[in-house]
Order: structure tokens, then C-alpha cells, then sequence
């Protein structure tokens, strides 16, 4: 009779942790995961990262990156020319982005695990004093964060490798690129 109880707990845990381990796979925050459209309209909305590698890396003067809520996307200018232009995803409806201008005073590559969510905050990038900041998370398409600017991984990792601590960051309700991307023809 004990074994067969047992193995009943052993079945019984065995099966939860499968069910668990399940559920931690399919959040989008699981290590690793990313997020990709499902349809068509999903990977227009989620428009690719843009770079202008002879700006990005021939570029002198100034970096500063701008933050369009209206376009839901990021810019990273050299010189006063775009970059990079890359997808992002700000506070939802409930929520709040605050606007204004900042600097970057922390930069976390990995290891950096948001105290209020418990996920990971992969390309950290914290904005002045505040909890908000820059980092890979999620792009549905929409506003959908709880205030922090989500990237995708490769939008976050060049805006990570072509930026330092001090570096400001502007967040704006719209941003006129238009001008700034003529020269990047």
C-alpha cells in the first residue's frame, strides 16, 4: 500500500511539473522566446529594425536616441542622422511612458530581472533615476507595456552596443523622422 502511494505522489508531482514547466514556456518572457507575428498584418505592424550602417558606424558627432508614442518606434541619431529605427511597444492604455528628456544612467546586458514582474530585462537601459527604462520585451504592435520602451532583441542590442551610460533620450508624443531619414538615402 506505501508504494503504490508513492507512486501516486510521484505521477501526481511528475504531472504538475510538466504542466508548469509548460505554462513558464509559453510566456513570452521565457528565456529565449521570441515573439514573432502570426499573420501578415502581425509582421507589417511589427516592421523590421532599420539601420543605416555607414551613419551607424561612419557617423560623428552627438548620439541620442528619440522615442515616437504616436509611431510606436525608437531612433538612434549620429550626428542628427537616423541609424537605427527600430519597433517598440510603451505603456499601455492604464499605464504610463512618461515624456520628457533623460539620460542613461545604467546599462545591465543580462542579468537584469525587473523587481515588480520577476522577468528578465535583457539590454537594460535605465532612464535618469527612474523604474523605467529601455529592454527587450514583447512588441504586439500596440502600446501594451507597464511604462518601460520594449525592443525587440535586435533593435535592443544595437541601441545597447551604439550607446553609453550619459547618452539622452528624448520620449515624445510624435516625432518628425521624415527630415532625419533623408539622409539616409
Amino acid at each position: 500500500m506505501t508504494r503504490s502511494i508513492r507512486m501516486t505522489r510521484l505521477m501526481t508531482t511528475l504531472i504538475f511539473s510538466a504542466m508548469a514547466l509548460a505554462v513558464a514556456e509559453a510566456h513570452p518572457f521565457a528565456k529565449g522566446k521570441r515573439i514573432k507575428g502570426s499573420s501578415k498584418a502581425d509582421k507589417n505592424r511589427l516592421a523590421a529594425v532599420k539601420v543605416n550602417h555607414k551613419v551607424l558606424k561612419g557617423g560623428s558627432g552627438a548620439r541620442e536616441v528619440i522615442v515616437d508614442i504616436k509611431k510606436q518606434r525608437a531612433y538612434l541619431l549620429v550626428g542628427g542622422a537616423v541609424a537605427v529605427n527600430a519597433p517598440v511597444s510603451t505603456a499601455r492604455s492604464d499605464k504610463h511612458t512618461p515624456r520628457g528628456s533623460f539620460r542613461i544612467t545604467q546599462r545591465v546586458r543580462s542579468g537584469k530581472t525587473s523587481t515588480i514582474y520577476g522577468c528578465d530585462l535583457p539590454f537594460w537601459m535605465r532612464l535618469g533615476y527612474s523604474a523605467i527604462g529601455l529592454h527587450v520585451g514583447e512588441l504586439p504592435g500596440y502600446p501594451a507595456s507597464a511604462g518601460c520602451v520594449r525592443l525587440s532583441e535586435e533593435g535592443a542590442r544595437l541601441l545597447f552596443d551604439n550607446t553609453s551610460s550619459g547618452v539622452p533620450v528624448r520620449i515624445v508624443d510624435e516625432w518628425n523622422a521624415r527630415s532625419r531619414m533623408l539622409a539616409n538615402n
